[in-house]
C-alpha cells in the first residue's frame, strides 16, 4: 500500500503543480464564457447578406405603410416590372427583383415566388427572404377577409402548465422545475463527458511514454504492474477531481459576474451557441423569472445528487482509464496505432454523450432509462437524469452495474497491462491480447 501511495501522489502532484494545470484550471471558465461570446457573436453578425432587393408589385398587392424592411437585406417596393428594373440591376443598384402577386384564391397556401438574380443566396438569407414574403402576403389575406387585428391576436393562446401532487408531499413544484432540471442536467452531462475522455486519454499517454522511454523497466524493478496501472488511474483521477471542483466553484462565479456587467449585451450571444434542448431550458427559465429559479434550487435534493454525480464521475472515469491503460500499454511506438484502438470507446462515449442530450427532453422515457443502465453510457446518460429526480432505485441499480463492469474491466486491463507493457517493436494483436487476459 506504501508503494501505491507512492504512485498516487507521483501522479497527482507532477501534474497538479504544473503551471500549465494551474493556468488552464484558471483561464478555462472564462475561456467557456468568452468562447460562447465570441461565437454567438458572429453567428449574429453574419446571419444573412447584405443585399439590396427589389419587389416588383406592379398590381399593387402591399400597401406601403405595411412593409418594414429587414436589418441586413434592404427591400425597396416598387409597382415597376422586372423588365424595368433589369437596367437598375445592371448598374448594381439591385442585386435581387422578387416579382410577387395577388393570389387568385385566399385559400390557397403554397405559393412559387421568383427570384430574379445572379447572387448565391445562402441558406439563412433565403429562409429571411421566404419569411418576409410570407408576412406580406398573411398581410394581404387578412386585409381582404375583413379581419381585425385583434380577432387575429385573440386567436392565439399561451398555455402555461402548473404542476400539483396529488399522493406526494411535494404538493406544489413551481413551473421552472422542468427549466432547472435540463440546465443541471446538461451541464453534468457535459462535465461527465469532458472529464472522462480527457482523464482517460491523459493515462494512456502516460502509460505510452514511461513504456516508449524504457522508464518503465526502471520502474517495475521496485512495484508490480498492478500497483503501477492502479496507481496512474487512481493519481489522475484525483487530478480529475480536483479540476473538477475547482471549476464547479469558479464557473458558477463567472458566469454570474459575466451577465451582471453583460447581460443586456451577451444574453442572446451566449444562448444561441448553447446545445439546443439547453437553450430552450434557458429561455424558460428565464421566462419563469429570478425568484421562480432560486426557489426551485431550493428544493433540488443536493444531498443526493451530488454524491452520485461524484460516484458516477468516479465510476466513469475508471472504467474508461483502465480501458485506456490497457491500450496504451498494448501498442507499440507510434502513437497512431492508439487512436485507432482507442476509436471505437471513443465512439462509445460521444454516443452517450447524444443520449445525454436526448434525456435532457425526456429523461423518463424507455430509452434514457434503459440506457441510463448500460455501463459505457450511465456516467453520462444518469448524471443528466439525477435533476429530474429519478426513482431512486434506478440509479442506485446503475451505479452497482457501473462498479462490477469497473472490476470486471480492470481485471482484464490489467492481465494485459503487466504483459504488454514490457513488449516493443510491434502492435499486439486482438489473438495476443485474449491470450494475456487469461495467461497465468
Amino acid at each position: 500500500m506504501n508503494k501505491l501511495w507512492l504512485i498516487i501522489k507521483r501522479e497527482y502532484t507532477t501534474r497538479v503543480f504544473k503551471k500549465s494545470f494551474i493556468l488552464l484550471t484558471l483561464l478555462v471558465p472564462l475561456g467557456i464564457v468568452a468562447f460562447g461570446v465570441l461565437v454567438g457573436y458572429i453567428m449574429s453578425r453574419n446571419s444573412v447578406q447584405n443585399i439590396h432587393v427589389a419587389i416588383s408589385d406592379p398590381q399593387g398587392m402591399i400597401e406601403d405603410s405595411s412593409f418594414k424592411s429587414k436589418k441586413d437585406i434592404d427591400y425597396s417596393l416598387t409597382k415597376e416590372s422586372f423588365d424595368q428594373l433589369k437596367t437598375l440591376m445592371k448598374d448594381g443598384q439591385y442585386q435581387a427583383v422578387i416579382e410577387i402577386a395577388p393570389p387568385s384564391n385566399l385559400q390557397e397556401t403554397n405559393f412559387k415566388i421568383k427570384v430574379n438574380t445572379d447572387e448565391r443566396l445562402d441558406i439563412n438569407t433565403s429562409e429571411s427572404i421566404k419569411s418576409t414574403i410570407s408576412k406580406l402576403y398573411r398581410n394581404y389575406k387578412i386585409k381582404k377577409l375583413n379581419l381585425s387585428d385583434s380577432t387575429i391576436n385573440n386567436l392565439d393562446a399561451d398555455i402555461s402548465l402548473d404542476r400539483h401532487g396529488v399522493f406526494k408531499d411535494d404538493a406544489k413544484i413551481s413551473n421552472a422545475s422542468n427549466a432547472v432540471g435540463a440546465i443541471l442536467g446538461g451541464i453534468m452531462g457535459l462535465l461527465m463527458y469532458i472529464f472522462v475522455l480527457t482523464q482517460g486519454m491523459m493515462v494512456m499517454r502516460s502509460v505510452m511514454e514511461e513504456k516508449m522511454n524504457r522508464i518503465i523497466e526502471v520502474i517495475l524493478s521496485s512495484v508490480k504492474p498492478i500497483q503501477l496501472m492502479m496507481g496512474k488511474i487512481i493519481g489522475v483521477g484525483f487530478v480529475g477531481l480536483t479540476q473538477l471542483m475547482i471549476w464547479l466553484i469558479f464557473m458558477p462565479l463567472t458566469g454570474i459576474i459575466t451577465g451582471t456587467l453583460f447581460s443586456s449585451r451577451l444574453k442572446p450571444q451566449v444562448v444561441s451557441s448553447m446545445d439546443p434542448n439547453t437553450q430552450k431550458a434557458m429561455e424558460q427559465a428565464a421566462d419563469q423569472g429570478l425568484s421562480s429559479i432560486l426557489s426551485e434550487l431550493g428544493h433540488v435534493h443536493w444531498w443526493f445528487i451530488v454524491p452520485m454525480f461524484l460516484l458516477f464521475f468516479v465510476g466513469g472515469y475508471f472504467l474508461f482509464a483502465a480501458i485506456c491503460a490497457a491500450i496504451g500499454s498494448a501498442v507499440g511506438d507510434d502513437q497512431g496505432e492508439s487512436q485507432q484502438i482507442m476509436m471505437p470507446f471513443t465512439l462509445l462515449i460521444v454516443m452517450g454523450l447524444y443520449l445525454a442530450m436526448g434525456a435532457i427532453r425526456a429523461p423518463n422515457s424507455s430509452l434514457s432509462v434503459i440506457s441510463s443502465f448500460i455501463p459505457f453510457f450511465s456516467p453520462m446518460v444518469m448524471s443528466t437524469r439525477l435533476a429530474f429526480d429519478p426513482p431512486m432505485w434506478q440509479p442506485i441499480l446503475a451505479l452497482v452495474i457501473l462498479i462490477l463492469t469497473c472490476i470486471f474491466f480492470a481485471f482484464l486491463a490489467a492481465r494485459i497491462y503487466r504483459t504488454g507493457i514490457l513488449m516493443y517493436g510491434k502492435k499486439a494483436s486482438f489473438k495476443e491480447l485474449g491470450k494475456w487476459m487469461f495467461s497465468k
